[in-house]
């Protein structure tokens, strides 16, 4: 009996990132007879039972696969029982990390017809021709043999993915380290890597589909140092206008990666968990902080895109030592933090060691830590309030370029000043820490958050007389952020000759304007020094167009105006209404202005749509 096979991939969201790219591997590895009748069906976390249930039924498949993680787990087995419900003779299939952790456990739940432990590229096309020749199946089938990737099938070029948005790259597998909290090594302490000539062929192919932004699937891209070298200068020859998002390890950076790193689109996040070198030893992992702090020196000096990773909730942590991880981390000024609490993870040696260091974990997904020996339910519980507030601040609201020029300005910790603004979130604007958590928080509302606590922050530790010059601050960093994630500006094909007098205009739709207290020139003189700005700077005032042009973000103020009288609106009125209003008091040097934004397409005619 031949018919469809259904792969299903139950994803956290729909977004980019939503590709069944486990699902197509496995399915990639099938002979062509049976390959031919693959298909994917990618479901998500907010449908109903119903609608999955209807949309796996949809192409009417006798064999289902399944890929269970953390993240879907219950909501997967409760499909399944649904499937099953509905079609009794249907055969179920489960694979992925979870079943491989607990196969007993799944085993002994009688949902799934039989179960794949380990890789199933090995092992999946015998279990279809069992079900098709009517023969029992095993109740487990484990592969303890590792797939040679030099004979893999890439999903990609099969043509069972197609590339959109957004990609999911397989480069490698396996992990070289031993965390005891992660489940990526799963016993095979060595790195399989995927031959160069295959992901040349599979980067042309992203390229040749207008890829966005792809997410390598690499646990550590840059070891050894050479092999991570070798991907970046393919990625620079033949994908350099694709965001690429890697996870590095901080000890195999070095002033050529940095450098290579820079050449192409990328960001880079590096698994730091702890900054107590105690700690980290007991999970496995060594920490030199000189050594870490140079070489994210040398990734900030690249101009390399990178975020860091904090985990609370490691053997022997406390909560005052996540307090001073991150104060070390919010020090070296990275462009994302993470921070998330530990999770016991079932096949991880950690969850063996259980007992040995007093873990209470969930004993079900996602198994997060509870409490410890070292750390209460209660100390727990605040970490998790630093991780939301740090999330909100920090990386929500994109305080990477202020958040230290206003510390050291008001001589505090820079934890401190989150667990401030968080009180401040906490009492004036009656905000839960599930309200934060469950909250969808835009850049824009974060920020008026940012300025009205500073404004009451100040107020409190008597340094009004800061108020302008951090308003100043936050506004431009602001700008100058939103302006780095626009498209350039076009420029004008044509230059615009001389306009009348009467000619109104309004900003080509990228541009921002943005006014400010001081002088923006003065201001980006001193290098944003809030004491000497606030002592000797002169609050005449100033507007500032904020774009992107040429792959980098602009900052441009308008020159021979009132700065409190023009008009930050989206059309902007006839250099004869501007007079009126008091807004131009120098006619010609605005004149002269205007007319360059205008040949640089900052400026267009109201009415106009095009160039």
């Amino acid at each position: 009996m031949s018919a469809t096979i259904a792969f299903v991939a139950l994803h956290v969201r729909p977004s980019a990132q939503a590709v069944p790219l486990a699902s197509a591997t496995v399915a990639a590895s099938l002979p062509q007879q049976k390959k031919s009748r693959v298909v994917l069906v990618d479901l998500f976390l907010h449908q109903s039972v119903e609608e999955m249930v209807d949309a796996v039924m949809q192409p009417r498949p006798t064999i289902v696969a399944f890929s269970l993680y953390v993240w879907n787990h219950q909501p997967m087995l409760d499909l399944a029982r649904a499937l099953k419900a509905r079609d009794p003779h249907m055969t179920l299939i489960a694979g992925g990390p979870e079943v491989t952790a607990l196969s007993q456990q799944f085993e002994s739940l009688n949902v799934f017809d039989t179960l794949v432990c380990g890789e199933g590229e090995g092992v999946l096309g015998d279990i279809i021709t069992a079900i098709e020749q009517d023969n029992p199946l095993q109740a487990v089938y484990r592969n303890t043999s590792s797939m040679d990737l030099t004979q893999q099938q890439s999903p990609w070029l099969s043509g069972l993915l197609v590339p959109g948005e957004g990609v999911l790259w397989e480069v490698s597998r396996g992990c070289p380290f031993k965390c005891s909290f992660c489940f990526d090594a799963r016993g095979d302490h060595g790195v399989r890597t995927i031959p160069y000539a295959r992901l040349e062929r599979e980067l042309s192919l992203f390229a040749a589909h207008n890829v966005a932004q792809v997410w390598v699937l690499d646990s550590t891209f840059n070891y050894p140092l050479e092999r991570g070298k070798e991907l970046l200068r393919l990625i620079q020859r033949m994908a350099p206008h694709i965001h690429f998002h890697l996870e590095a390890k901080v000890e195999f950076i070095d002033e050529e990666l940095a450098e290579l790193l820079s050449q192409i689109q990328c960001s880079v996040q590096i698994g730091l968990q702890s900054a107590n070198p105690e700690v980290v030893r007991h999970v496995h992992r060594h920490f030199d902080s000189e050594q870490f702090q140079h070489n994210i020196g040398l990734l900030h000096a690249a101009g390399v895109t990178y975020g860091i990773d904090l985990m609370y909730g490691l053997p022997g942590d406390d909560e005052q030592g996540l307090r001073n991880s991150l104060e070390f981390v919010l020090h070296l000024q990275p462009n994302h933090i993470d921070l998330f609490p530990l999770a016991v993870l079932p096949g991880t040696e950690l969850y063996q060691q259980q007992q040995h260091y007093g873990l209470h974990a969930e004993t079900a997904p996602p198994y997060r830590l509870i409490s410890s020996d070292s750390m209460s339910q209660q100390a727990m519980t605040h970490c998790r309030a630093l991780a939301v507030w740090t999330d909100l601040f920090y990386n929500t609201g994109r305080a990477m370029g202020f958040f230290l020029d206003i510390c050291q300005a008001l001589d505090v910790g820079a934890v401190e000043k989150i667990e401030a603004f968080g009180d401040w979130l906490s009492t004036t604007q009656s905000l839960s820490l599930e309200d934060l958590e469950n909250g969808v928080w835009s850049s824009d509302q974060v920020l008026q958050w940012q300025k009205d606590f500073y404004l009451a922050w100040l107020e409190k530790l008597g340094h009004e007389n800061l108020c302008a010059a951090i308003d100043d601050l936050i506004c431009f960093h602001a700008g100058w952020s939103q302006a780095q994630l626009e498209e350039d500006v076009p420029l004008p094909e044509r230059s615009v000759t001389v306009f009348s007098d009467q000619q109104a205009w309004r900003w080509s739709g990228t541009v921002s304007l943005q006014r400010f207290h001081y002088d923006i020139n003065d201001w980006l003189l001193v290098g944003g020094d809030l004491i000497e700005q606030a002592e000797y700077g002169d609050p005449v005032g100033s507007v500032a167009l904020f774009f992107r042009s040429d792959c980098e973000a602009q900052c441009v103020t308008i020159d021979g105006i009132d700065a409190q009288r023009f008009p930050c609106t989206e059309r902007l009125p006839s250099v004869d209404h501007l007079i009126e209003l008091g807004a131009v008091i120098e006619e010609e040097v605005y004149r002269h202005w205007l007319k360059q934004a205008v040949d640089f397409g900052l400026v267009i005619a109201d009415g106009l749509e095009g160039r």
